[in-house]
């Protein structure tokens, strides 16, 4: 069971315009009513009465309304490492997603504005029915992305995860690709491995926190995955050649030494 559930109506106005290069939960979206176009990869797609969509943690798409707003209800829940697809994706709802929907947007209007947490029941059937839907649908997909799309697949997957302890194995659970053949088309379009290009990822999000002299050096490790400080020390050394209280010793002096403007 997720925590943190949440759902209930989604009524977007005339020029509603949302965009992000990384989402960072997963969320199920029916629309009762009204047109609203989702971009994802410089496609769009628009979305009409008795369409879903499902929006995975990682990915990079828009959303938008243009002369007609729209209005249905969501569901949504934290990121998670098993998506049911690597990519948002949108379909036209069976009749079990239109009926939760319609449930969902009943007791919502019947609980009021008032109730900011209000049906987990129906919030976590919406969001099953579409993610199941959605994950049929990537199982007879015929096109096969090209090495390139992999690739950003596997990169979106890891920086959604980048504060976590999840293994690769279990990152890219959810794509379909094997993992050599992942491992190969990773190598070939950055020159890395998966394993050492998420750790230089780790390293230099540990660089930005450990500029702030008031976050202890172990808070940084933890709040990164680590098993240990020693282990995010010895990561972190390899890479940089300094330790981390070495790293940020310098980082200190050298902002000392930087004249006011």
């Amino acid at each position: 069971m997720r925590d943190f559930l949440a759902g209930g109506l989604k009524m977007q106005p005339p020029g509603y315009a949302f965009r992000t290069d990384d989402y960072d939960i997963i969320q199920a979206i029916v629309v009762l009513g009204g047109r609203v176009v989702m971009r994802t990869e410089g496609v769009a797609h628009p979305m009409r009465r008795g369409m879903a969509m499902l929006l995975v943690p990682g990915s990079a798409f828009q959303l938008f309304c243009r002369d007609a707003g729209y209005h249905g209800v969501f569901a949504s829940a934290p990121a998670r490492p098993d998506p049911a697809c690597a990519r948002p994706v949108c379909f036209a709802a069976d009749a079990g997603i239109l009926q939760t929907a319609r449930d969902l947007r009943a007791e919502a209007l019947r609980a009021g504005p008032s109730e900011v947490e209000t049906l987990p029941l129906l919030e976590r059937l919406l969001l099953a029915r579409v993610e199941r839907a959605a994950r049929s649908l990537a199982r007879v997909s015929v096109r096969a992305p090209d090495p390139h799309e992999w690739t950003r697949r596997v990169q979106r997957l890891i920086r959604a995860n980048l504060y976590t302890s999840y293994s690769l194995e279990k990152i890219l659970a959810s794509l379909t690709l094997g993992r050599r053949q992942l491992a190969r088309h990773f190598r070939a379009c950055t020159g890395a491995t998966m394993k050492h290009w998420q750790t230089a990822l780790k390293v230099e999000e540990a660089k930005r926190l450990l500029a702030n002299p008031t976050i202890p050096v172990i808070s940084v490790a933890m709040e990164l995955g680590y098993p240990s400080s020693q282990h995010f020390a010895t990561q972190f050394k390899a890479r940089t050649g300094q330790t981390p209280r070495a790293y940020r010793a310098a980082a200190v002096i050298s902002e000392e030494k930087t004249p006011f403007s």
